[in-house]
């Protein structure tokens, strides 16, 4: 064979092995794990407005689970403070330290925090 065919010869055959790598690789990324995404809750500001009458707390105490038997910690949600938490639409609230009860023997003790923006009459200011 001619020198000029030789080397055509052999750039095309590095250029089959370069294709054939690339196709492995694309295969290998394919059958890998995807990555979990992560996603954020949307929180929402709650007061505090009510706590058990047989407290010994000036608050209520946050939950290890969404169940009023499994006290978390020491720390708790003080009357009229208020909490960041997503609601999960079961009667819970998640937090930050843990779960807190929307209600409690009947009565609402988290409300959410009205955003003083919706109060304002913006086609009279």
């Amino acid at each position: 064979l001619p020198s000029d065919l030789k080397h055509d010869t052999k750039h095309e055959h590095e250029q089959e092995n370069s294709i054939r790598h690339v196709k492995r690789e694309l295969k290998q990324e394919v059958k890998e794990e995807p990555e979990e995404v992560a996603y954020c809750k949307p929180m929402a500001p709650y007061v505090v407005t009510g706590v058990p009458t047989e407290a010994k707390s000036p608050g209520f105490h946050y939950f290890a689970k969404k169940d009023a038997d499994s006290r978390g910690s020491a720390m708790f949600a003080a009357l009229g403070s208020t909490v960041m938490g997503y609601d999960e639409q079961d009667g819970w609230l998640e937090t930050e330290h843990g779960y807190l009860p929307m209600t409690w023997q009947g009565q609402a003790v988290l409300s959410p925090l009205q955003d003083p923006l919706d109060a304002v009459s913006f086609d009279k200011v």
